[in-house]
């Protein structure tokens, strides 16, 4: 489970933000907050990890297009593939966040290949919203730009916003 210092860390990380998270050009604003399982392979001069990112996804700030309310608290599972070979990086998540509320889905699909995986880096990388069931059918299309820290205790920080 998600430790309580990560779920500190992140209130922090929206708070510090909240003035920049009024811009108009916003469609919404994130934090991801969750706990990676990878397993690595090495594999001669280049390793594979592979595994899953379990954890949830908050939206501070949605603006009037965002398909999110504000406050809005997604259950997030990822899939996640990364190849690392000499100095580069390969990274590529499918993800479904869940409302527990009634049960829709959102369906995206991310990739990174600046940074790392090790704890106090991470990277900037894009993802894009594939689909989703019930009020979420509509959503495709939107491309956001994130960033991922990765922590102690295999947990993962990841803030970004979207805009139209």
């Amino acid at each position: 489970m998600v430790s309580i210092r990560l779920l500190l860390l992140a209130a922090m990380l929206a708070g510090a933000a909240a003035p920049a998270f009024a811009q108009a050009e916003d469609m919404f604003r994130f934090v991801f907050v969750g706990q990676r399982d990878y397993t690595t392979v090495g594999h001669g001069d280049h390793s594979f990890t592979a595994g899953g990112l379990h954890g949830v996804l908050t939206i501070p700030f949605a603006g009037p297009e965002s398909p999110f309310t504000e406050d809005t608290r997604l259950h997030g599972t990822c899939a996640t593939a990364i190849k690392v070979e000499g100095s580069r990086i390969a990274i590529d998540s499918h993800c479904t966040l869940h409302d527990p509320e009634d049960d829709d889905e959102v369906f995206l699909e991310a990739h990174r290949d600046l940074g790392d995986t090790e704890v106090g880096g991470g990277g900037q990388g894009a993802f894009v919203f594939t689909g989703g069931t019930g009020k979420f059918a509509g959503i495709t299309g939107i491309e956001c730009p994130y960033e991922a820290h990765y922590m102690e205790d295999n947990d993962t920080v990841v803030t970004g916003q979207c805009r139209p």
